[in-house]
């Protein structure tokens, strides 16, 4: 069991957002988490919005991909992806700042994962440069 925050958020003056998202991938294929039943209200970034803790429950061969974007009032992103295997280790992290994505830490080989998520939820086009490499 994986529990992460699921969060859109923005500032009073509109000028921040925060947006956190997760997805699930697996060699079948790539699902959202979405906010079901069970999940709680969590503490939001900014003042208007919603954020909650949701439980997510992995199988053998299952990644969880935890992406959280930052976006401040001059139109910067900043943000980060997290890959968390079945027993809910990190396993890969992945930073994102002035459009260029580069490893924090973990295996570079399961990049393909965070990439996989991030064409799902069509934020690829925000990564102009990559130091990790798809193939």
């Amino acid at each position: 069991m994986v529990r992460v925050t699921l969060e859109r958020s923005v500032s009073r003056s509109g000028g921040h957002q925060e947006l956190k998202i997760a997805y699930i991938v697996s060699p079948s294929g790539v699902r959202p988490l979405k906010i079901g039943p069970g999940a709680k209200p969590a503490a939001k970034t900014y003042a208007r919005g919603a954020a909650y803790d949701v439980d997510a429950s992995l199988s053998q061969g299952e990644y969880l991909v935890h992406i959280r974007i930052n976006r401040n009032h001059m139109g910067r992103i900043r943000g980060e992806i997290r890959v968390l295997d079945h027993l809910g280790r990190e396993v890969l992290r992945l930073v994102l700042r002035r459009r260029k994505l580069r490893l924090s830490g973990g295996d570079p080989s399961l990049a393909w994962i965070a990439w996989a998520a991030l064409k799902e939820a069509g934020l690829e086009k925000i990564v102009r440069r990559s130091q990790v490499s798809v193939e």
